[in-house]
């Protein structure tokens, strides 16, 4: 249970700092080309983390908990491997724009 609200807290405090870092109109950081790896990596380290924390509680920690730091991780390697191949495409595909 702790563990779940622990997860809930730092989804909140990523809103949070999203939303501060909005109205601080510090937006090239959040639109540059690593933003999406930058985002899938932190999400499944809140994963990771509520899941470490499930340990403390349960020997293998929750089963749920376990399966979002699977999945978080699976999409961090998907989102990963396919904003690296659409930077490299864009790069080598379209050198007449530039």
């Amino acid at each position: 249970m702790i563990a779940w609200l622990v997860l809930l807290v730092l989804l909140a405090a990523e809103i949070a700092g999203l939303i501060w870092w909005l109205r601080r109109e510090f937006l090239p950081f959040i639109f540059n080309g690593k933003a999406p790896i930058i985002y899938s990596a932190v999400l499944t380290t809140d994963f990771i983390i509520a899941w470490l924390v499930s340990t403390s509680e349960t020997t293998a920690g929750t089963p749920g908990l376990a399966l979002l730091a699977v999945l978080g991780t699976i999409l961090l390697v998907v989102v990963a491997a396919l904003t690296l191949f659409f930077q490299w495409v864009v790069k080598s595909d379209l050198n007449d724009i530039k």
